[in-house]
Order: structure tokens, then sequence, then C-alpha cells
């Protein structure tokens, strides 16, 4: 069983009741006074019922409210929930290995931080060196780049960070319109 209370931003709680409470002559009106009493539930919540069904969706609880009939979703919490989930999925998506010809042939460069940093590093010298790669039939190896290719790859890269970034912001201002729980469920990286 479950007691579902208003908090006073009209955000919910619910304290789930455990079989053992649950016995002959139980009732909900005493016990969830007994909660307030005990201080386990605020004196500012309000119990709006028991077993209230939840909307479909899983969001965050902090994300449900109550609008005086029926729990609903925050639009403006799920768009922040939203946000928030995009904005990892971005970062992640960031270190994500970058395709690059520039030794003719494409080859996978790592696009973590480390990499980049060592790749901009040899760019700056203008001199080529070795950086690490990956060719198509997976050998890892530390392979002789000229000043031209390692720009290149570099150039990739920007590529695919920028095109990433773009998505990222798509991604949020498709966010920031939406009106609905179903508009928000639909954005996906």
């Amino acid at each position: 069983m479950q007691l579902i209370w208003k908090q006073p931003d009209n955000t919910l709680a619910v304290t789930i009741l455990s079989d053992e409470v649950l016995v002959d002559g139980f009732d909900v009106s005493d016990y969830a006074g007994h909660l307030v009493t005990i201080g386990v539930v605020p004196v500012s919540w309000q119990l709006i019922g028991v077993d209230i069904p939840w909307p479909e969706s899983s969001w965050k609880q902090e994300t449900y409210k109550w609008d005086g009939t029926q729990i609903i979703v925050d639009i403006a919490k799920a768009q922040t929930e939203v946000a928030e989930r995009i904005e990892i999925q971005f970062k992640t998506a960031l270190t994500e290995p970058v395709s690059s010809s520039a030794l003719g042939a494409p080859h996978t460069y790592q696009a973590d931080e480390s990499a980049r940093n060592f790749l901009n590093n040899l760019v700056t010298f203008g001199t080529g060196g070795r950086f690490a790669c990956v060719d198509a039939v997976g050998v890892v190896e530390r392979r002789q780049h000229t000043a031209e290719q390692l720009l290149q790859v570099g150039s990739d890269m920007r590529a695919a960070i920028e095109t990433k970034f773009d998505h990222y912001e798509s991604l949020l201002e498709q966010t920031a319109a939406a009106t609905t729980e179903s508009q928000l469920l639909n954005i996906h990286w």
C-alpha cells in the first residue's frame, strides 16, 4: 500500500507501507496522523490518497505533482530532467572515437580530452609525429603522421565535435519548446 502525500510546492512524496502494518482494523487516516505525530512525515504534507495511479512514464519522483484531482508531470521539471540527461549523453559523445582518412584510408582516433590535447600539441609543433589510431582490421598503433595529416585529423575531429554540439543545441531547443510530456519523452540523443 502506498500513501501519497502532497508537499507544499505540490510535488509528491510516497510512503510505502509494509504488510506487517496492514493488520485487521487498520485505519489509513489514523496511521497517516501517527506518521506526522512521530515526525516521519512533516506537518506541512497533506495526505491526498492511497494507491493513486501514477502516470506510465518514469520521471524522477520530484517531477510529479498533484493538480487537485490526479498525479501529473510538472513539465518544467521534466524539461530540466531531459536537459540534464542530454548533457550527460553529449559529454559522453564528445569522447567517442572519430574516423579520419588522413593517412589515405579510414582510421579511428581516440577523442577523449588527453588525445585531443596531444593532437593539439603535435599540430602546434607543426613537424608531424606519431599519433595512435586504429586501422580497418583493428590494429592499434602509434603511426607516423605528417604535419598536414595531423591537421586533417584535427579538422575531422573538429567537424565531428561541431556536429555533436549542433545536435546537443538542437535537442536543448526541442526540450525548451516542448509543452507536453509526450514531446519530452520523444527527445533522444
